[in-house]
Order: C-alpha cells, then sequence, then structure tokens
C-alpha cells in the first residue's frame, strides 16, 4: 500500500500563463470554425474574468456554460479559474427538466449560450432562481436569438464580454490549486444526476497525466470528435496538449464516414475517441488507405480484446488504454513502453491505491469480479464530492473507499479488465444516461402510469435503452407518438430504441421493479424497435 504524499499544487492560469509565454502566437485549440493561440487563451480568459467580475462572479460562483464546441467555451472555463470560480459545462442535448435540474442545482447567476442554444435556457429561466445574467454568443450568418425572460435576467452579447481588460486580472484573491474549477454533471442511478466538483489540481494534474501516458511532445496534434463537456475532451485535447506546448483539435460531433478525413486535414497525431467509436471505425469496410494517416497513438477504453492487435495493424496506430471516470480519472494507466494485455486498462494509477471488493467490502482474490473502489494517495487528485449533495458524496465514499459502481477483474500482475457496471444506469455512444431521470421524463406523458428503463446488448459495443411501460387503464398509445413525446423531452441519445408496453411490471414484495427480470426478458416479440421501424431521432447539439 502506498503512503500519503504532497500533491503538485498546480492551477490551471498558471499552466496558461507559461503557456503564453514560451508559446505566444502559435496555435493552441483549432476547431471546425477557427482556432485560438496560446495568447489568445490568455489574454481572452482575462478579458473575460474582468467582464465576469463587474456581474459580481468571484470565487466559488458557478457560471453554467450550453454551448457546442467553440473557443468561447475555453475563455468561460480559464476566466473562471482566474477568478476561483466554478465551471459548469452542460451537455448541449439537455432541454426541459434535464437542463433546469442541472443549472439549478449549480445555482448559476451567469449562463453563457451559444445562439442556438439561448433559447433552451429562456425557456426555462423562470425557474432559476439564481440566474441574472445570460450571455449570447453568437454564430456566423445568424441573427440574434429572440428570448423570452424574466425582468430580473438581462442578456450579455459575448463579444461585449471581451471586452473587459486583457492584460489585469480584478482586484479579487490569487486562485488556489485547491479551488473547485469544475463541476460535472454525472448521470444519477438512485435520483437526479449529480454534480462531481473538481479542484484545479485535480484537473492539471489528470491532464498531465494523460499527457504523459501518451509521450506528447510539443509537435503533436491531439484530435477528439468529443464535446467539451465531457471531461475527456477538456483533459485530453485542450488542457493537456497546452500543458505540453502542443495542440488540440476538436471536432462538435463524431463521424463515422469522415473521421479519418478528419484526422488527415488536421494532421492529428494523437487520437481520443470512446470505446463504441472504435467498434465503429472498425465495422466500417476496410479501405487501402486505412494506414496512411499521421495518427500514432490512439487513447481509449474500453478496447474489445478480439480486435485489439488487428485495429492498432489496419490503422498503423497504438493503444494506450487507461480506466477512470468524472470522479477519479486515471485510475488505471497503460503506457506504450508497459502495454496492458488486450482486454485489460492497465495498472493502477500510482496517485490511487485501487481494490476490488464484493458486496460486503472484502477484498476478492485475482482474476474474481469484484466492485472497483480506489482512494487517493495525495491530495486534491480526484473529485473533492457532490455539489450540495453530501448525502450522495457519504453513499460513494463507503467504507472511506470510493465506490466507482463498475465492476472490473484484475490479473495476478495488477493489470483491470473492465466487466460491467453495477449501478442502475445505461451508457449509449458514449453518453451516461441516468434511468430515473429518463423513467421521469416519459412519465409525463398524460397516458403513461409506469415506466421502468433498462439496457440491451448493443451491436456496437455499451447500450441500446429500452423503455417497458404501462398505460393507464383504458389508455392506447402508438409507439410513434411516444416517441414524438420523447423527443421533445429527452436528449436525443437518451431516446430509447425500444419500447415494450406491458400489462404490469414484475415487482418485489415492497413494489420496488425487478430490473433484473426486465433485463433478462430483453427484446420480445412484443417489442417495438424505432431502428426497425424507420423512425429516426432528430439530433439535438
Amino acid at each position: 500500500m502506498g503512503s500519503w504524499r504532497p500533491s503538485g499544487h498546480e492551477t490551471i492560469p498558471a499552466v496558461l500563463a507559461a503557456g503564453a509565454e514560451a508559446h505566444g502566437d502559435r496555435m493552441a485549440v483549432a476547431f471546425e470554425g477557427g482556432s485560438v493561440t496560446f495568447a489568445d487563451l490568455e489574454q481572452r480568459s482575462t478579458a473575460l474574468a474582468n467582464s465576469l467580475a463587474d456581474l459580481g462572479v468571484g470565487p466559488g460562483d458557478t457560471v453554467g456554460v450550453l454551448m457546442r464546441n467553440r473557443q468561447e467555451i475555453l475563455d468561460a472555463w480559464f476566466a473562471a479559474a482566474k477568478l476561483g470560480a466554478i465551471h459548469v459545462p452542460i451537455n448541449t442535448a439537455n432541454v426541459g427538466e434535464y437542463l433546469r435540474h442541472q443549472l439549478a442545482t449549480a445555482g448559476a447567476s451567469v449562463v453563457l449560450a451559444d445562439t442556438a442554444l439561448a433559447p433552451e435556457v429562456a425557456r426555462i429561466a423562470g425557474r432559476l432562481p439564481d440566474l441574472r445574467h445570460l450571455g449570447v454568443a453568437s454564430e456566423p450568418g445568424a441573427g440574434a436569438p429572440v428570448l423570452d425572460l424574466p425582468a430580473t435576467v438581462t442578456v450579455q452579447p459575448f463579444e461585449g464580454l471581451l471586452s473587459g481588460d486583457p492584460e489585469r486580472l480584478p482586484g479579487t484573491r490569487p486562485p488556489r490549486f485547491d479551488d473547485p474549477n469544475a463541476i460535472i454533471y454525472t448521470a444519477g442511478t438512485t435520483g437526479p444526476s449529480k454534480g462531481a466538483v473538481m479542484t484545479q489540481n485535480y484537473l492539471v494534474r489528470a491532464a498531465r497525466q494523460l499527457a504523459d501516458l501518451r509521450g506528447i511532445v510539443p509537435e503533436d496534434v491531439c484530435y477528439s470528435p468529443l464535446p467539451l463537456f465531457h471531461l475527456n475532451a477538456m483533459l485530453i485535447s485542450v488542457l493537456g496538449p497546452i500543458a505540453a506546448g502542443a495542440r488540440g483539435a476538436l471536432d462538435s460531433v463524431f463521424s463515422v464516414s469522415r473521421f479519418w478525413d478528419r484526422v488527415r486535414s488536421t494532421g492529428a497525431s494523437q487520437l481520443a475517441i470512446l470505446g463504441s467509436m472504435i467498434t465503429m471505425l472498425w465495422n466500417q469496410p476496410e479501405q487501402e488507405d486505412d494506414g496512411d494517416n499521421p495518427a500514432r497513438v490512439v487513447i481509449a477504453a474500453p478496447v474489445p480484446a478480439d480486435f485489439h492487435e488487428a485495429w492498432e495493424k489496419r490503422f498503423g496506430v497504438r493503444f494506450i488504454v487507461a480506466y477512470g471516470l468524472s470522479e477519479a480519472v486515471p485510475i488505471t494507466v497503460s503506457t506504450l513502453l508497459d502495454p496492458s494485455p488486450p482486454g485489460y486498462s492497465g495498472k493502477a494509477n500510482p496517485v490511487f491505491d485501487v481494490r476490488l471488493f464484493d458486496e460486503n467490502d472484502d477484498e476478492v482474490a485475482p482474476d474474481e469480479v469484484g466492485e472497483i473502489v480506489c482512494r487517493p494517495l495525495e491530495p486534491h487528485v480526484m473529485f473533492e464530492g457532490y455539489y450540495r449533495n453530501p448525502e450522495a458524496t457519504v453513499a460513494m465514499w463507503r467504507n472511506l473507499w470510493f465506490h466507482t459502481g463498475d465492476l472490473g477483474r484484475m490479473d495476478a500482475d495488477g493489470n483491470l479488465a473492465f466487466v460491467d457496471r453495477k449501478k442502475d444506469y445505461l451508457r449509449r455512444r458514449g453518453e451516461n444516461i441516468s434511468s430515473f431521470e429518463l423513467e421521469q421524463a416519459i412519465m409525463l406523458h398524460p397516458k403513461v402510469a409506469e415506466v421502468a428503463v433498462h439496457a440491451v446488448a448493443s451491436d456496437v459495443a455499451e447500450d441500446d435503452v429500452k423503455a417497458c411501460v404501462v398505460l393507464k387503464p383504458g389508455e392506447t398509445l402508438d409507439p410513434v407518438e411516444l416517441m414524438g413525446h420523447c423527443v421533445a423531452n429527452i436528449p436525443y441519445f437518451a431516446v430509447p430504441r425500444y419500447v415494450e408496453f406491458m400489462e404490469s411490471m414484475p415487482k418485489n414484495p415492497v413494489g420496488r421493479v425487478l430490473k433484473y427480470e426486465l433485463r433478462e426478458r430483453g427484446v420480445t416479440p412484443e417489442t417495438w424497435d424505432r431502428e426497425a421501424a424507420g423512425y429516426v431521432v432528430p439530433r439535438r447539439r
């Protein structure tokens, strides 16, 4: 067992300042619509920090951000860091109650949104008691959105917010390494989604570690099609490259058909994708030029053992596999010099003590399945708890170990293999989905009496979503009508693929639905499949 030791005590503003001094006008991060230099990152975030301070944002305050990948997200994130404030990036697919819950629990007085998404904030503004200012980032060719806002909420054009002093920070205290800097919302398993609080030190330390695993050098370009409300993109394609003097490159969405063209056009030498994307790319027809690309390293998890080595050979890259979650990343790591066997996600990160426990919190033997648990060996190298939710924080730290809710298997050499999810949540195409929130949204349909959501196996890894629905007495409901309700009230990625109307749910003596029985039933002959029916869910990003 390792011993407690001091951490590096790093802040994000120090990383930015060092990058601006060393690299100045070199490109730091590229987006599909433009790019930003190291000097730009420093000056734009300072200017925005001054304007946010004028709006009343200070240490410990939260700033909500609802934008598709663009440089203004970085302005907001780094401005918050300079103020000792907290950046709260929200999933851009969130609408209605999903969006309201996260912004309300974060208590953000300032929310920054792009033109297309600002109306979604306006729709719920009357139910956000802390909201005072809505900053709107314009888009080329788009007019100003028509926003029906309460009289207590002002509209602030983002361009105006960037007119603050770009050279000197407001007269607040200097940011600290232990300042909370981000709240990332994770899918709830027994209730609404929870906001994981992350310090500046945690984010910088994790970004540096993930960069070191890949052997990053200043000449590298780190490409990802993942959104900046995901910790993956924040660390691997932005903060890590900035700290190493390299370059990030971000797209707003993942496209199977043009993925490798984007890798080539960005000159990407390092890639960050999700496990389901690996399968999607593998399932594409082989092309003669599959290996003709500049990439040399892909960081991803989980990587299917069945074609791990064949994938590397076909596309001419090497996998770096790490296991973690928003609350603690990376928990286990592999490197180019010490790769994990196919199907495994590396060995314990030196800053964590990692074990596998049974249901009694007793450690299991090598090669036996147990819940993955960890605890830090340094201060501020994982999350600080769930924002305004001490009960959930204590529950996850049972017996002073952080319980991930994931099941794994560890071999005799200490390599960890992810096995399954113990929690009652789903994961579809890289998105965590709270079954509780999804069920509550479907229950809003006036004809629905009861609903239970569960996962079924997908042909591209991770999960597909099935909703088992009991209607109110005397009611009938067409699946297409239910889909329309879901599209209007649920993020596109959470809309169920399968629907089965049932007379009743299997329950235990105290009335709780036995989801394991529903999972065992799977896709029955009575199950409606929207993909087979040709129903297309519009993407909302």
